[in-house]
C-alpha cells in the first residue's frame, strides 16, 4: 500500500470511529433525556400501597377486568392460581369497578386444545383483593375484598356452582381502593368511533407496527417516547424510582437484542373495546395464545433456549382527531 493509500484509509478510519463516538452519545444523550422525562413526575411517597388481585380457579376460563381494563385472563386446561399486581389500573382512591367474565373450561383432545360447551357444576373461582406495603415491612398484607363464585350443596354435602349449564356469566362488582397518587391514564380520553371500525383497526395495526419496527431496530428511545404516558403512569403507580427506570431501559435494550430477535407477523387477532369504548387492543384468538396481546418477538435467550414473549399495547386518543396512543 502506497504512502497515499495509508492516509487515505487512516482518515477514513478515524472518520469512522468519530461518527461511531457522536452517534453512541447521540443515543445515551436521547436516553437520559428520556428517563429524566419519565423520572421527573416520580414522588417518594411516604405510604406506598400496592394492590394485587388473587384468583383462584378450577373448570373453568375467565376474564378479570379492572376498571374496565385486562387484569389477568387465562384461556387454558385446568385451573389458575395467580395474584397480579394491579396498581396500573387504579387511577385514584375511592370506588374501582370489578368484572368477571366467567366461560367454560377447556380439555385436550388428541393434542388439541378444546373447550366444554357449557360452564360445570365444579365450577370454582375466588378472587381476593389485597393490599400490601413495599416501604413498610411492618405492615401485613391484608385482604380488602373476597369474591367466591356463588353456589349450593347438593345431597352428598358437595358443592355445586349455581348457574352450571350457562355458556357464559358475568359478574360485576365494586370494592374500595387508597392509593397516594391519582392519575389521568385513560379517563380523559376520547371514546373510540367503533362505527368506522375498519377505519380504527387500520389505525391500531399501524400503532402495532410501529412498536414493533421500534422494538426490531433496538429504538428503546423512540419506544420511550411512543409510550411516554404510559411508562411514566406505570412507573408512578409501581412506586418506581430512577434507577429500577433506568434498569428496565437497559432491560429492553438487552432482550432486543437477543440472538435471532425477530417482531413476529400481526396474525389470528381481533380488536377489543376495554376503558368504557376509549382503549382498544389486539388480542390473539388461537386456542394456543388465546388472550395474548397480538404483539410478540422470536428471541434465543442466554441459555440458548428459544422463547416467545408477548408485549401488551393498550391504546386511547387523548385528544379528538389526535393519534392512538400506548396508555397501558
Amino acid at each position: 500500500m502506497n504512502k497515499l493509500k495509508k492516509i487515505t484509509t487512516l482518515m477514513l478510519a478515524i472518520g469512522l470511529l468519530q461518527s461511531c463516538n457522536s452517534q453512541t452519545k447521540n443515543k445515551e444523550k436521547q436516553m437520559d433525556q428520556s428517563i429524566t422525562e419519565i423520572t421527573g413526575q416520580l414522588k417518594n411517597y411516604k405510604e406506598q400501597p400496592s394492590h394485587h388481585a388473587e384468583v383462584n380457579s378450577s373448570a373453568c376460563s375467565f376474564q378479570l377486568l379492572i376498571n374496565d381494563m385486562p387484569a389477568v385472563s387465562h384461556y387454558k386446561q385446568g385451573g389458575l392460581s395467580i395474584s397480579m399486581p394491579i396498581n396500573p389500573l387504579i387511577l385514584k382512591s375511592g370506588k374501582q369497578t370489578y368484572t368477571l367474565r366467567l366461560y367454560p373450561g377447556y380439555y385436550k383432545e388428541d393434542k388439541e386444545l378444546k373447550q366444554v360447551k357449557t360452564l360445570v357444576k365444579e365450577t370454582k373461582l375466588n378472587l381476593t383483593i389485597s393490599v400490601k406495603h413495599w416501604n413498610d415491612s411492618n405492615k401485613s398484607s391484608k385482604d380488602i375484598f373476597v369474591f367466591t363464585l356463588p353456589s349450593k350443596e347438593n345431597k352428598e354435602g358437595f358443592k355445586e356452582f349455581d348457574f352450571a349449564g350457562q355458556t357464559y356469566y358475568e359478574f360485576k362488582g365494586v370494592f374500595d381502593a387508597t392509593v397516594p397518587y391519582e392519575l389521568q391514564g385513560w379517563s380523559d380520553g376520547e371514546k373510540l368511533d367503533t362505527k368506522k371500525i375498519s377505519d380504527l383497526e387500520d389505525e391500531v395495526i399501524s400503532a402495532y407496527t410501529k412498536l414493533g419496527n421500534d422494538m426490531a431496530k433496538k429504538d428503546v428511545d423512540a419506544e420511550y417516547k411512543f409510550a411516554k404516558t404510559r411508562t411514566a403512569e406505570m412507573a408512578v403507580a409501581m412506586y418506581l424510582d430512577k434507577n429500577a427506570v433506568e434498569a428496565s431501559y437497559q432491560e429492553d435494550i438487552e432482550e432486543y437484542s437477543s440472538k435471532d430477535f425477530a417482531i413476529q407477523p400481526l396474525e389470528n387477532y381481533k380488536m377489543t373495546m376495554y376503558g368504557d369504548g376509549k382503549v382498544v387492543a389486539l388480542e390473539r384468538t388461537d386456542s394456543k395464545n388465546k388472550g395474548q396481546s397480538a404483539l410478540r418477538a422470536k428471541f434465543v435467550n442466554d441459555e440458548g433456549k428459544k422463547r416467545v414473549n408477548f408485549y401488551n399495547l393498550l391504546l386511547y386518543r387523548p385528544v379528538k382527531d389526535g393519534p392512538l396512543v400506548p396508555i397501558r
